[in-house]
């Protein structure tokens, strides 16, 4: 299975994911049927500009899931924390802090668990809760970027 989408402002990955799998959303959780894997997405909508999604699921079959970068500048920063867990396989954790203008692709391979906490925050947000000064360049290259995420 192959889950495309394009990173604009204002995305809803849960939502885009149900259309495209023909599934429900309760209470801002998707429930992964047994026909395809077990798990859940689960959306936590902390307040304007600041949003968690949490998946937790295994697929039955192969699963890739493909980010488009967008064309427009977006204020959103992304924080993906990922784990991946499979008896034939060892992965190692990561951390990924990127934009909308970057592309990613994730490949999950049949009967892998996969652990994904994603924090998305606009920067006004980003900067109150940390103090960072937004005209360092720590902070710009992180809004700047294209060319891939940054890695931890």
């Amino acid at each position: 299975m192959v889950f495309e989408f394009n990173s604009d402002s204002g995305f809803d990955y849960i939502q885009k994911f149900a259309e495209e799998t023909n599934l429900s959303i309760h209470n801002n959780l998707l429930q992964i049927p047994t026909s395809i894997g077990s798990g859940f997405i689960k959306r936590i909508d902390i307040g304007q500009g600041f949003r968690i999604l949490i998946h937790k699921y295994n697929m039955n079959e192969s699963f890739i899931i493909k980010r488009m970068a967008s064309n427009n500048k977006s204020d959103i920063l992304t924080f993906r924390f990922i784990n991946h867990v499979s008896s034939d396989r060892i992965y190692l954790s990561n951390v990924q802090v990127l934009n909308n203008r970057i592309s990613i692709d994730d490949y999950l391979q049949p009967n892998e668990t996969v652990y994904y906490i994603i924090i998305a925050i606009e920067i006004d947000k980003l900067l109150a809760l940390t103090e960072l000064n937004p005209a360092s360049e720590e902070v710009i290259s992180f809004f700047d970027a294209t060319s891939g995420p940054f890695l931890y």
